[in-house]
């Protein structure tokens, strides 16, 4: 883009001018919840930035100098005028894993041409494993023509890991079928410093973040199997439960029921690879109805098995 000089240069002029404007606020801003049950992550990136881009010196008109673009908005329920809060992007989608993520819309767009420099920041997304919590984005880099300090131009970085957060500092709450994931300590990448073109150096405090979506759980289907369906009252008969998903296999536990009449004798058992098998007792004469019931989970919904006689004799 320009030489090193040039942008260790610039860099060390817009650190010391996020130092100052940000003196007050050195420690990550928490991102107030919002009473709204949509989905959506509420992040400001970092708030010094924001106090610095938005601070009269840059000359641009108020409301201009940050925009965030739609769907995104500035957080309503932050404290503070519009330029200096954080972020809402609604949430566009969600895969969950071993690696969960959670794919945001709409961007923001700082600008401060007598810095040389727009830039935007948009899909985002948030990944989070069992070793930590990652913000991923797309970073766009527009230096305007007569710029002093760097060569004018477009620099796109797309996917780029620009934050991340250990995962002791993850918190994972759920409510329903709502989902909330917290994370604080998140850190500017050496990818993301890259990207943004050393604006801010690697190592950077970054906002604090939540991030709530709603789980749709997965239909289930449930299927008892008896190996044996006429047994005699000395045998004990084994009942195999199936449980299966789309997408996923299903944990937990499973209820298995006998019935005759008004006696009922009930087992359970747990999962293990969406299987479990159940030995009920010995069973006086007559025929037996048996049923299966699946308790459900976080992510795939409680679900019945049909009818399947037994009889004893």
């Amino acid at each position: 883009m320009t030489t090193t000089r040039a942008r260790r240069a610039v860099g060390a002029l817009v650190t010391a001018a996020l130092t100052l404007a940000g003196a007050a606020v050195a420690a990550p801003t928490a991102v107030a919840a919002s009473s709204s049950s949509d989905a959506a992550l509420r992040w400001g990136f970092r708030e010094s930035f924001r106090s610095y881009v938005g601070s009269p010196a840059n000359r641009l008109t108020a409301g201009t100098r940050i925009v965030p673009n739609k769907p995104a908005t500035f957080d309503p329920a932050a404290a503070g005028t519009d330029e200096r809060r954080p972020y809402v992007f609604p949430v566009a989608s969600a895969t969950e894993g071993a690696t969960t993520t959670i794919r945001t819309s709409g961007s923001v767009t700082y600008r401060f041409p007598a810095h040389d420099f727009v830039i935007t920041l948009g899909d985002i997304k948030v990944v989070t494993t069992s070793k930590a919590t990652s913000v991923v984005a797309d970073l766009t880099v527009v230096v305007p023509q007569g710029a002093t300090h760097f060569t004018p131009g477009t620099f796109v970085s797309n996917d780029v890991t620009i934050g991340t957060a250990p995962a002791s500092g993850t918190k994972v709450t759920r409510s329903g079928e709502k989902v909330t994931v917290a994370a604080t300590g998140l850190t500017l990448t050496p990818k993301g410093a890259d990207a943004l073109r050393s604006f801010l150096p690697a190592g950077s405090s970054l906002d604090n973040l939540t991030v709530s979506r709603a789980v749709t759980k997965a239909p289930a289907k449930v299927k008892t199997t008896i190996k044996r369906k006429k047994i005699s009252t000395r045998a004990k008969a084994k009942v195999t439960v199936k449980v299966t998903a789309s997408r996923t296999t299903p944990s937990g536990k499973v209820t298995v029921t006998a019935t005759k009449g008004k006696k009922k004798v009930v087992r359970t058992a747990r999962l293990a690879k969406g299987k479990a098998t159940v030995t009920l007792p010995r069973l006086a004469k007559g025929t037996w109805i048996v049923k299966a019931r699946y308790a459900g989970s976080s992510t795939v919904k409680s679900a019945a098995s049909g009818r399947t006689k037994l009889v004893v004799r």
